[in-house]
């Protein structure tokens, strides 16, 4: 049963900033319709948070199309970004 305390929408203010947050969606989802990731991404911007939304045409629940050399090198820029490395080699 879907409640308000399940929906992420409502606990996104601007006065508690979030974590920077990827999303990565696939358009043909069986289990969990993109919309809900296109209306947390907007949720998320409203409010002045750190968020990227990127759609997988075609993808669905998972599998290989979350794993292409591309999604992997916007998961290694996002993770770069936003993660401090202090003392680690490149």
């Amino acid at each position: 049963m879907i409640t308000d305390k399940t929906i992420p929408m409502k606990y996104i203010t601007a006065a508690q900033p979030t974590v920077p947050i990827l999303i990565m969606h696939g358009t043909d989802d069986v289990m969990v319709p993109y919309r809900q990731s296109v209306e947390l991404f907007n949720c998320l911007k409203e409010h002045g948070q750190d968020a990227e939304l990127y759609l997988l045409r075609g993808a669905n629940h998972g599998g290989g199309c979350f794993w292409t050399s591309e999604v992997l090198s916007i998961v290694d820029r996002f993770i770069r970004r936003h993660l401090v490395l202090d003392n680690i080699a490149e």
